[in-house]
């Protein structure tokens, strides 16, 4: 027969009983039903006091009435320190009364002497109850343990941490979410009295898409830091987790890039200002020539009769520069006023404004511009940055493109899932740029023109772009070099007014 504790450690077990006949009887059941036995005997109060607090034991056989000694006193001592530990009662007292009243006082099970038969099935039960319980004990506590721990991680993090269920309610915070609250007890981590209005909807339209979809979420917003009452900006990273019984939870970290976005900010601004810089450069380039015209025009028409010709045809060339100063001028200012401004957008009209802000340039490097556009197209934005996109794309192909070179400028209207989309390309016959490059183009100060570019331009346009909810591609080699620019044509405001998830 196997043994049941085969491969373990022998069975310990204390026996309290005075009679060595009875004691052979109940060792010898145990062993032939394959129990591996360390066996103590104790014959009285003082034996048995000495021998249970001498080791831990398995099971615990008494009789229930010795000379010196009560077993129900024995058994109040083993409750007092272990309430689980196996107790059995083996005695030879008869009544229904004694058995019911050592299990009320805490004993496992009660066996007869006459009926050892039923020994073993009470020793095998009381054995497994124990050890499920010990299994479930040290389950709870690795549980505490593990509790333990993760909330030691969570708040040695300097992010918020968070936790949530399937519904989205949150169910554990650490420290730093805490202290950044002020202890509030917040129902969710998009609760409307947390985050600023502007970021409201949407972010809430995300949260709640992803709880539906089940699928990780990304989202910057700000949220109201207790302390000062000062919103900042988080980055906030939520994954699904999947727990037993095939229920779900979420967590989360809001982490704070308020720093980050100061010095994009400012790097948007070191952007601008050399813009700024750029145009003023071009602009007075386009003002110079007619300048001069105007000026050769006043000297010839010094002492000439200007109600006959040639003074009538020299007053209107005179009329036509500085008409062509006032067209220049105005489409300057037009290109900062419309800075903020969303409108509807004639392609068309972008491609020949852009094309005609760096005409001295394309004429000094000789290069001819092909502007091409598919039909009508036309889409929603906001009018200035869709155009400093543009002028920075057309500058940067004009400085790469060689003398005589050629630049191509195209626009079409395109179907991609169902929607509209305005695809823009802007090719240049340059130099190109070198692929480990190309990887890291539109990250802030890389730029291909060493001292003369600020490396900006780019990263600024691939803001602009990603704000219009489009994406912008490179294609390089050397003789070509194509940046194309797809954006839907209608643009997606951020509706602050749409109903919020509680």
């Amino acid at each position: 027969m196997v043994s049941p504790n085969a491969g373990g450690s022998p069975l310990s077990v204390l026996i309290l009983e005075d009679n060595a006949l009875d004691n052979e009887l109940v060792e010898l059941r145990l062993q032939q039903a394959g129990y591996q036995l360390q066996v103590e005997v104790a014959r009285s109060r003082s034996e048995f006091i000495e021998a249970f607090a001498r080791r831990p034991w398995d099971l615990i056989l008494a009789d229930y009435s010795l000379p010196d000694f009560d077993g129900l006193e024995a058994l109040k001592i083993v409750r007092h320190t272990d309430k689980h530990l196996p107790f059995i009662f083996v005695s030879g007292v008869l009544g229904e009364e004694v058995a019911v009243e050592t299990l009320q006082r805490g004993a496992t099970d009660y066996v007869l002497k006459a009926r050892l038969d039923r020994l073993i099935p009470a020793v095998a039960r009381a054995l497994k109850e124990f050890e499920d319980h010990r299994s479930r004990i040290e389950a709870e506590t690795r549980l505490r343990e593990t509790e333990q721990l993760f909330q030691q991680v969570t708040n040695a993090l300097p992010a918020m941490v968070w936790t949530a269920d399937a519904i989205g309610e949150l169910t554990y915070s650490n420290d730093s979410w805490n202290e950044y609250f002020g202890g509030r007890e917040l129902r969710s981590w998009c609760d409307p009295s947390i985050i600023h209005v502007e970021d409201l909807s949407q972010t809430r339209r995300a949260w709640r898409d992803a709880l539906g979809s089940g699928k990780a979420l990304e989202i910057e917003c700000r949220f109201l830091r207790a302390a000062d009452n000062e919103y900042r900006w988080h980055l906030v990273r939520a994954v699904p987790v999947w727990l037993e019984r095939s229920r779900s939870a979420w967590a989360g970290t809001c982490t704070d890039v308020q720093m980050q976005k100061e010095r994009e900010e400012s790097l948007r601004v070191s952007e601008k200002l050399a813009i700024v810089g750029r145009m003023a450069g071009v602009i007075a380039h386009e003002i110079n020539n007619p300048l001069e015209s105007l000026v050769n025009l006043l000297y010839l028409l010094r002492g000439t009769d200007t109600q006959a010709e040639p003074g009538r045809s020299l007053l209107e060339e005179a009329d036509q520069q500085l008409f062509r100063i006032s067209s220049i001028t105005r489409q300057t200012l037009t290109f900062y006023r419309d800075k903020a401004v969303l409108g509807d957008i004639d392609l068309r009209a972008l491609f020949n404004d852009t094309v005609s802000l760096f005409r001295a340039k394309l004429r000094a490097k000789q290069i001819e511009p092909l502007v091409t556009v598919s039909g009508q197209v036309h889409l929603q934005g906001i009018t200035g940055e869709i155009r400093q996109v543009l002028i920075n794309l057309v500058s940067n192909a004009i400085d790469a493109t060689p003398r005589a070179g050629t630049l191509r400028l195209h626009a079409e209207c395109i179907q991609r899932h169902g929607a509209d989309w305005v695809q823009l390309a802007i090719e240049d016959s340059g130099h190109g740029i070198p692929e480990d490059l190309q990887r890291q183009i539109f990250q802030p100060f890389v730029s291909t023109k060493g001292s003369l570019g600020t490396g900006l331009g780019l990263w600024v346009t691939k803001n602009i772009v990603d704000k219009h909810h489009g994406q912008i591609r490179l294609e390089s080699q050397p003789g070509k070099t194509v940046i194309t620019v797809l954006l839907p044509a209608e643009y997606q405001r951020e509706d602050v007014s749409a109903s919020v998830i509680s």
